[in-house]
């Protein structure tokens, strides 16, 4: 059945040339998710609206869906100019938008993590602490797909302050009865579990419960933004 909707708060994640004069945009919306849409670009150069459908700016589309998944962008209004985000940051930013193109099923409403997706670009704007704004997106993003941090161990107990656990993405938590240094202190995981993030290692320690999941996720794709970081570093 035909599907059509007006103003509809979106963010571009994705975008590639389409047949002529046309994006294919990989959208992600208030109250559709993340859609596939294509929209005409006008062949006028000096009234093209090509510039609309950059990464980071805030819209207001109205959208039909015939037979086809694709959707179609017939008008499309900004609501917010682009999020100024510079470098060392973009990074992120383009990180975020890889997990949601690579990690969100199409078609499943989310204003959770719309909103957070908004935040974060805001922060990222503002040159709040990277490990915050990614940790915390983070964060709604696994809960979103059902894969929220349980910190609790194999057998479902509660982790105790006094013992280390290592972390598996496909088991959870699992008590270190040898104190390796590979471990996590349960103080310190019990800190994060209630959002105690009191110093920069806590944050690491997150990131790298977070990173063990989103491989796990992920499978063999490797992240193009991490890449891209890591070249950036170099210089």
């Amino acid at each position: 059945m035909p599907l059509s909707i007006d103003d509809e708060p979106a963010l571009v994640i994705h975008s590639r040339p389409y047949q002529e004069h046309s994006l294919l945009l990989e959208l992600f919306t208030l109250n559709l998710g993340r859609i596939s849409a294509v929209v005409r670009l006008k062949s006028n150069k000096n009234s093209s609206n090509r510039g609309l459908f950059e990464p980071f700016t805030l819209l207001r589309l109205s959208l039909f869906q015939g037979r086809s998944s694709l959707f179609r962008v017939n008008s499309a209004m900004m609501q917010k100019v682009a999020f100024k985000i510079e470098i060392p940051y973009t990074f992120c930013a383009i990180y975020i938008n890889e997990l949601l193109f690579r990690l969100v099923k199409s078609q499943e409403s989310d204003p959770k993590l719309f909103a957070q997706y908004i935040r974060s670009l805001e922060e990222l704007e503002a040159k709040h602490s990277e490990n915050l704004v990614l940790r915390n997106f983070e964060s709604v993003l696994l809960e979103s797909l059902g894969y929220q941090i349980d910190f609790k161990t194999q057998d479902h107990k509660m982790l105790s302050e006094e013992k280390s656990y290592f972390f598996s993405a496909t088991q959870g938590f699992i008590e270190d009865l040898s104190s390796t240094s590979h471990s996590y202190s349960g103080k310190a995981l019990l800190k994060i579990m209630n959002h105690e993030y009191d110093s920069e290692d806590s944050l690491k320690i997150l990131k790298k419960i977070h990173a063990a999941v989103i491989k796990e996720l992920l499978g063999d794709y490797e992240l193009k933004s991490r890449r891209l970081y890591e070249e950036y570093i170099k210089y």
